[in-house]
């Protein structure tokens, strides 16, 4: 069954504290999509599988972004890229998400797929910059004036 709801912004990321404030940032923005959040690749995997508790979609839709942080216990950011890598069923844009200090580790994610990367804590600036330079299919309820044509 075809659902208008859009789809959910997934992040994955072990810190509370950066959920938080991601979650906030793009709440600013006055986003349309859901904004869910687990703590590292497996957590994602059963997301994007709907299994346990991500099995309801009108609850978990099925996300539209990912915003991987690298570095996480378990599954970390990289084994999660092999992952979406070796399963295109679940195409989906993923973004990473990094430190200042781990700006080198990017240049590897770049080469396994990574579309972007932002920042942490993300700005809603950037945020929109980015969305906009890849073409993401994000709805808001009202246009950020980033995002208007002047």
């Amino acid at each position: 069954m075809k659902t208008t709801q859009p789809g959910a912004i997934l992040i994955v990321e072990d810190d509370p504290n950066d959920v938080f404030l991601d979650k906030a940032v793009l709440a600013s923005l006055a986003l349309l999509h859901p904004l869910h959040a687990v703590g590292n690749g497996e957590e994602m995997i059963a997301y994007l599988e709907g299994q346990g508790i991500y099995r309801e979609r009108s609850a978990y839709p099925y996300p539209t972004l990912i915003l991987l942080d690298l570095k996480m216990p378990g599954m970390d950011g990289f084994h999660a890229i092999q992952w979406l890598q070796s399963h295109p069923e679940h195409a989906v844009p993923f973004v990473i998400l990094s430190t200042k200090g781990a700006w080198p580790w990017t240049g590897r994610a770049k080469e396994f797929g990574a579309r972007n990367f932002l920042q942490k804590p993300i700005h809603a600036g950037d945020f929109l910059t980015m969305a906009k330079s890849l073409g993401l299919p994000l709805a808001y309820q009202d246009t950020p004036s980033a995002l208007r044509s002047e």
